[in-house]
């Protein structure tokens, strides 16, 4: 798989974080038709029902990706991060009609192995999302080698500790011969220092609201645009391609 940007537009975050977080499925169509124009090679957002709240409910989940996938023809995932529904997870995705291209599954999460299983079921594919050394462990142990990618996610809030991390991941994947392409990210202070070990790695990377909201130079981002094009400016600047 080719190396790319993904757009993360939303995740957790709310109108009180930043006021163009976009919430609604309007606002989810317009930011995912922007940062596609601008390069971003996939989607990855968190369905909201009318009030704002995350949700995997079926209705909202299938008319959320109809609406996108009028905008743009890359692929569309979405998060099955437990806090969403808990232990309603699973049903929910059982009655799933319309299907993202992809679902990010956090490894360490208790019902993360039946939650992989339902989505192959489905013909969904998995991003793995690892966030630490022993969420590395467990992916291997659990035999995951047909994922679509593994995230490397590292949580730390200090720069250092965040690379180190994702150094130590990776490498454990790939002396267990781990081939799944790989995505690596920061969080806030560490997302674009870690945007560019990523570049140094060859690895995909993504980038948007959920991630941060602010640009390389500190100054506040007014859109997820506006973070994916700085993001592909960076690659560039770095000596990658600006189109992956």
């Amino acid at each position: 798989m080719a190396l790319h940007i993904q757009a993360a537009l939303n995740g957790s975050r709310s109108k009180s974080d930043h006021t163009n977080v976009p919430v609604t499925i309007q606002e989810l169509t317009q930011d995912a038709a922007e940062v596609v124009k601008a390069g971003a090679g996939s989607i990855h957002l968190h369905p909201r029902d009318t009030l704002g709240k995350e949700t995997l409910h079926p209705e909202i989940v299938a008319e959320t990706l109809l609406k996108l996938r009028t905008k743009v023809k890359v692929p569309i995932g979405i998060s099955t991060g437990e806090w969403i529904e808990g232990p309603k997870t699973p049903d929910m995705i059982r009655n799933w009609t319309v299907l993202p291209d992809f679902a990010s599954v956090n490894i360490h999460e208790e019902n993360a192995v039946e939650i992989i299983s339902l989505l192959r079921n489905k013909g969904i594919g998995v991003e793995a999302g690892v966030w630490t050394l022993e969420s590395a462990h467990k992916l291997i142990k659990m035999g995951i080698t047909d994922s679509l990618r593994v995230l490397i996610e590292p949580m730390e809030s200090r720069v250092v500790e965040a690379i180190d991390n994702a150094r130590s991941i990776w490498a454990e994947l790939k002396k267990n011969k781990i081939s799944t392409p790989l995505l690596l990210h920061g969080q806030n202070e560490t997302t674009w220092k870690v945007l560019t070990f990523a570049r140094a790695m060859g690895l995909s990377s993504r980038m948007g609201f959920e991630d941060t909201l602010w640009l390389p130079g500190g100054k506040q981002a007014g859109s997820n645009r506006e973070l994916v094009e700085a993001a592909l400016d960076q690659v560039a600047f770095l000596g990658g391609d600006p189109k992956f």
